[in-house]
């Protein structure tokens, strides 16, 4: 097996004190990468996909950005209330995709080379998703002896029906 691997991972995070309650900050961050592998079965061997041997390449792309957005507010009012509140978007981006070449039966025996042989067979995987979220979260306590938590996201997914691409999910305690 030969296995080349090709990958940039980053990342950008901003943050912005707007005064001494609210706050502001945005992140994004990409993984990327490419896979090249190939893997040879000479002719005859035992663990050979085909007695007649086989060689398989594949080629791998893998594209991921991450972005998120968050806006908070923390506050206290008179000298027993305290309250804060956080709001925030979400959004990843996914590009993949999965090529797969095999050939068995090969024309001339120990030539490790996809050209040699008869019979050939291809796979691919493409795959797209898309997750967008909305979110909050509300706090509020009391002398810090009595607490309320209220919370809500809402994510839209593009690898659902169009009719049910949006799913909440609520909290509170």
């Amino acid at each position: 097996l030969k296995d080349n691997v090709n990958r940039i991972i980053g990342n950008l995070v901003v943050e912005f004190k707007a005064n001494d309650w609210l706050t502001f900050n945005y992140k994004a961050g990409i993984d990327n990468y490419t896979d090249f592998r190939q893997n040879y079965a000479e002719k005859g061997l035992l663990i050979s996909a085909a007695s007649q041997g086989a060689m398989t390449e594949q080629r791998i792309s893998y594209n991921e950005i991450n972005s998120n957005f968050f806006a908070r507010a923390s506050k206290q009012f008179a000298e027993k209330w305290t309250t804060s509140l956080l709001l925030g978007h979400s959004f990843t981006h996914i590009n993949r995709t999965n090529l797969s070449l095999i050939g068995t039966q090969s024309v001339v025996p120990n030539v490790e080379s996809i050209n040699n042989y008869n019979v050939y067979t291809t796979t691919t995987f493409p795959g797209k998703k898309n997750i967008i979220g909305v979110f909050g979260d509300l706090s509020v306590s009391y002398d810090n002896t009595v607490f309320l938590r209220v919370t809500g996201r809402n994510d839209w997914s593009s690898t659902l029906p169009q009719a049910n691409r949006s799913f909440f999910y609520p909290s509170a305690s």
